[in-house]
């Protein structure tokens, strides 16, 4: 889940509907109601209020199948923790028998004695962000969703754990700060919107100390509690938990390694054209009492091999239909079958259509500008008559041709099935300029004025970007007696582009070469020239003088 800014979620019906309620069931003053916590994806079971010396059961079922055990007996007090984390003595500490179970959303777990009888808990679809400071508060984002139809729980509790550096207020001895059951501070939860799953917590008027702590604290997300389901004969409470960080596995002091029953890797994430033909092996996990597994990805189920707690199995890839494929796999043991994690990969064979172009490829008499179009895809092209790959330019603007030339194009789609390639030729034959008429007799020259500019304001320096939107500008001051101004604009001693213009009024001119937009488009990084030449006329000039002008 990504972060989102902690702000003051819109109070909704459901965030904390019948959070009084089910906070607890109330009992006579001083009576001690045990309690079981389910830290279910750390595979963790707290229980505390239980009769001294009550020996314990606890089984994770999944699908109806028993897939994990553990066994304890409570201490003096009536706590018994297991694979619990920083257990510290005299605390009572047993662990998961055979290996420690992957807990998923929908496993139930069930805690049986002679003094509660069983009781059974069910696990949400839960996830938990960091705490975030904000300002004087602290804020838990989240989301909780009911594990078989995905709807928002109908009551959550965000929570900050911090045994080993405890609050001064909070529940659990100091351990734990809950929204729900907020002791020393306020706090609000709710979702952020209505039928979202995702829901926003804050702890408020906290001290620095507590404040400090709250942000180093495991944060859990939490079902409020809630009586436990099955056949109590005392009563009791019960909550599943997700903590963050939190990993499956043993804790300290404990041995059994963890049991996930999981699809972890696929030996491609997509199957297109280029692979179809590749048999796809699809690898797991699962936990030591399986027997067997059988694989599903799309709709083609086969028989993996099992060996040393890891699993594999291999589908053709031209049995699978197109589109989004789930690798899933029925796990069975000695009990039943059972589900575990999946994945997902995609097949996509259908390549997408060759690229179409805007100008139909043929002769012109002038410049073309082409636009390129796919369907689907990531056009890459060229335009020197080599064929089209996966490392030629990609297209991303028009394409203008100002002589003939070829354009070869493909189109490649997220699944890297490539197009036919395209291709456009273009014949440019400009028409042959008319022949200039002959030359009027040139009269005598007269004695050239020695005009010479009064000033020439240029700018030194100009960007790339200026200079493509607004051209090269330079504010002339002509002379008395001139009657037009030459200009001139130079790269490398070639001529972009020259204007001619009439001197009126003070003699001030603002000329801004080039003149067209096409030839600002043009201008590139490096060194131009400005020449600039009074005279009484096109035929009478004077002196020239010159400015460097560098765009960069």
């Amino acid at each position: 889940m990504h972060h989102r800014a902690l702000r003051r979620a819109a109070p909704v019906a459901a965030a904390l509907l019948g959070l009084a309620a089910l906070a607890s069931p109330t009992y006579a003053a001083g009576v001690v109601v045990p309690n079981v916590d389910v830290d279910y994806n750390i595979g963790a079971v707290t229980l505390s209020g239980f009769p001294s010396g009550s020996a314990e059961t606890i089984t994770v079922t999944r699908d109806g199948v028993p897939i994990a055990t553990a066994t304890g007996t409570t201490d003096g007090v009536g706590i018994l923790n297991l694979n619990v984390p920083n257990i510290l003595p005299p605390e009572t500490f047993a662990c998961w028998t055979g290996f420690t179970p992957d807990i998923l959303p929908g496993d139930t777990v069930t805690v049986t004695d002679a003094t509660t009888g069983t009781n059974s808990i069910t696990m949400p679809d839960f996830s938990v962000d960091r705490p975030v400071a904000g300002g004087a508060e602290i804020g838990l984002h989240g989301t909780a969703a009911d594990a078989i139809t995905g709807a928002p729980l109908v009551a959550v509790d965000g929570v900050l754990y911090n045994k080993l550096a405890r609050f001064s207020v909070g529940t659990h001895g100091g351990a734990e700060l809950s929204v729900a059951l907020a002791k020393g501070f306020a706090g609000t939860i709710a979702y952020d919107a209505p039928a979202s799953t995702h829901w926003t917590a804050h702890f408020v008027g906290l001290t620095p100390v507590d404040f400090a702590n709250g942000l180093n604290a495991t944060a859990k997300a939490a079902t409020v509690i809630a009586a436990g389901r099955g056949a109590p004969v005392v009563p009791i409470t019960m909550r599943s938990l997700f903590d963050n960080p939190g990993t499956a596995g043993p804790v300290a002091g404990c041995l059994a390694a963890v049991g996930s029953d999981a699809v972890t890797g696929t030996s491609v994430k997509t199957i297109n054209a280029a692979n179809a033909t590749t048999p796809v092996t699809v690898t797991g996990t699962t936990d030591p009492n399986v027997r067997s597994v059988t694989l599903t990805l799309g709709t083609v189920a086969v028989p993996a091999i099992v060996a040393g707690g890891s699993w594999s199995a291999t589908v053709p890839a031209s049995s699978l239909p197109e589109g989004t494929l789930l690798a899933s796999a029925v796990y069975t043991n000695a009990s039943g079958a059972f589900h575990g994690k999946t994945l997902s990969i995609v097949k996509d064979t259908i390549a997408p259509a060759a690229p179409t172009a805007s100008v139909p490829a043929g002769a012109y008499t002038s410049a073309q500008t082409i636009v390129l179009s796919t369907s689907d895809g990531t056009i890459h092209y060229t335009t020197d008559g080599s064929e089209p790959n996966l490392g030629s330019k990609v297209y991303s603007n028009a394409i203008t041709l100002a002589d003939s030339g070829t354009i070869k194009a493909m189109a490649v789609d997220a699944a890297g099935n490539t197009s036919p390639v395209s291709v456009f030729a273009y014949t440019i034959t400009r028409p042959a300029p008319a022949p200039a008429p002959a030359p009027a007799p040139a009269p005598a020259p007269a004695p050239a004025p020695k005009l010479r500019l009064d000033a020439l304001t240029v700018p030194t320096r100009v960007t790339l970007s200026s200079a493509r939107r607004h051209g090269l500008h330079a504010v002339i001051f002509a002379p008395d007696g001139a009657k037009v101004v030459r200009v001139r604009l130079l790269r490398g001693g070639r001529t972009i582009d020259q204007v001619v213009r009439v001197v009126k009024g003070d003699g001030v001119l603002t000329v801004a070469l080039p003149r067209t937009r096409k030839r600002q488009r043009h201008l590139a990084r490096g060194a131009y020239r400005l020449l600039v030449t009074p005279g009484t006329s096109t035929t009478n000039l004077g002196v020239t003088t010159s400015r460097t002008v560098r765009v960069r």
